[in-house]
């Protein structure tokens, strides 16, 4: 089989022209995503900042 959607998946990349990240979203220390999970009746929220909050950013973000 051939994947060809890879969304979600974040790969390091080394960017040579700047021009290429024009329109891509810029993620910083200062983003950050709550995700709230319930088991058992107990509530859990983990936050998620800066790079490791990429994951809840559309594809082409960076960091």
């Amino acid at each position: 089989d051939t994947v060809t959607d890879i969304t979600g998946v974040s790969c390091p990349v080394k960017v040579l022209t700047p021009w290429a990240l024009k329109n891509a979203k810029q993620v910083t220390d200062a983003d950050s995503y709550d995700i709230t999970v319930t088991l058992k009746g107990k509530e859990s929220t983990t936050t998620y900042t800066g790079a490791d909050a990429l994951f809840e950013n559309e594809s082409y973000a960076y960091y």
